[in-house]
Order: structure tokens, then C-alpha cells, then sequence
């Protein structure tokens, strides 16, 4: 076995909304400060397909203000603030890339792929920013193994339930999340989840959660009782 070098896997990834305005009402440091004691081991991902890139900024900024809002003075382990891409790298990419000291790229489309990953790993460490974490989103058809982007960092198993985000895909169940987490130590169960299907993803060897509605509206003492469970698990070992 080779220990993979690279950032640890996430253990919690929270996904914004598609709609920008909804985001931007609720991306409040009151609940990205229970991700807090997770530091780098937790992000927050934004997601507007379609969004104007004015739009997009926003959204980042109203994130990345209410993360530095919550975190403490001084700390330098920070939730990361991640971006999804589904595309090759180009310059006014590697720019916010910097400009918002991004630690998450949630790979997409045809970039969704090793070849895509390395592309993203050498845009990034030319801009400075070799820590990032990579994710890519797998599924049922992926179980064997076969076709399993291999560089990434963390991978999001999905849709585990029926989900609403994608109604006409059936769910992989935890069966399914088993099967996938046998090939990579990072796999985030997604899919029509919440803080109360911790245990049980866990159990099927999933390393966390990768969340998208449930972020932003599930209880509040939910995810706060989730993610101390999460902060007190042992760091799994990336292998291959």
C-alpha cells in the first residue's frame, strides 16, 4: 500500500443552493460557525450553474465573509471555501481561484476525470495553491471500480436516497456507498441526506457527508451533535 501525499479528505462538505438570491439571504455566519471545529477537514462548495459571474462573486464573497466571520481570531485551520468547475482551467478561473484563496474544486462534466483533475492540480499549484482539495462525483455505475477517477481527493457517492436534486436517478443505498467506499478512502455520501444519516453512511464506510438542502435547513442541534461526531473520528489513511 502507498500512502497518497496530498490534503487530507474532507469529512464534511456542505453545497450551496443553485439560486444565488436564495444564497445570499441565508449564507449567514450564525450556521457556517458550526463547521468551525472542523476547520479544513469541512467546506462549503458553491454551485450556480447558469449564474452570471457577477452573480457567482457574490455569492463567494457573502461565503467566504460569514466563513472569516465565524472562525476564531487567529486560526489558521479554516473551513475551506471550494467552487464547482466543469471546465479546463483558464485565466479568469485561476484568478478567483486566488483572489478567494479557494481550497475546494468540485470537478464536473468532462473535467470530472483524472485528466481533468491533473489539469486542476497544476492550475492551482502555479497559482500558489497546492493544498486544494479535489472532488468528483461518482455513482452505481462506478462500484467496481472501473472508471474511478483515481487523483481525487474526496469522491461524492451519489444519490444514496432518493434525492430531489436528481428524481429520476435511482439510489445507489448504502449498499451501494459500501461497494464505492471499498476503492477510495474518501468517499462522501450525497444524496437525499442529513445530519441524522451520519451513522448509518458511516457505517458503510463512507468517510462523511456531502450535503446540499440539508445544509441549509435542517436543525440546527442536528448538525451540531453531527459534527462533533465527525471532529472526534480518527483520520483515515489515504491509500491506493
Amino acid at each position: 500500500l502507498t500512502v497518497i501525499a496530498g490534503p487530507a479528505p474532507l469529512r464534511l462538505l456542505w453545497l450551496t443552493l443553485p439560486d444565488p438570491d436564495a444564497m445570499l439571504s441565508i449564507a449567514c455566519a450564525s450556521r457556517l460557525s458550526l463547521l468551525t471545529p472542523l476547520g479544513d477537514r469541512a467546506a462549503v462548495v458553491v454551485r450556480c450553474p447558469g449564474a452570471a459571474p457577477a452573480k457567482v462573486d457574490r455569492v463567494l464573497d457573502a461565503i467566504a465573509d460569514a466563513l472569516a466571520a465565524s472562525a476564531p481570531p487567529g486560526c489558521s485551520d479554516r473551513v475551506r471555501l471550494g467552487f464547482r468547475i466543469d471546465r479546463l482551467p483558464n485565466r479568469d478561473d485561476v484568478a478567483r481561484l486566488t483572489s478567494y484563496s479557494l481550497g475546494v474544486l468540485h470537478l464536473a462534466g468532462h473535467v470530472a476525470n483524472d485528466a481533468g483533475i491533473a489539469a486542476w492540480r497544476r492550475a492551482a499549484a502555479d497559482a500558489g495553491r497546492s493544498n486544494v482539495v479535489v472532488t468528483v462525483g461518482v455513482g452505481d455505475g462506478h462500484r467496481s471500480g472501473c472508471g474511478m477517477p483515481s487523483l481525487a481527493d474526496n469522491l461524492l457517492a451519489s444519490p444514496v436516497f432518493l434525492s430531489r436534486s436528481k428524481p429520476d436517478v435511482a439510489p445507489i443505498g448504502l449498499d451501494g456507498l459500501r461497494s464505492l467506499a471499498a476503492h477510495h478512502p474518501g468517499v462522501l455520501a450525497l444524496g437525499g441526506l442529513g445530519p441524522l444519516d451520519l451513522q448509518a453512511c458511516l457505517d458503510a464506510d463512507a468517510c462523511g457527508l456531502a450535503v446540499l438542502s440539508s445544509a441549509w435547513q435542517a436543525p440546527i442541534d442536528a448538525w451540531v451533535d453531527a459534527c462533533r461526531r465527525l471532529q472526534a473520528l480518527a483520520p483515515r489513511e489515504a491509500i491506493k
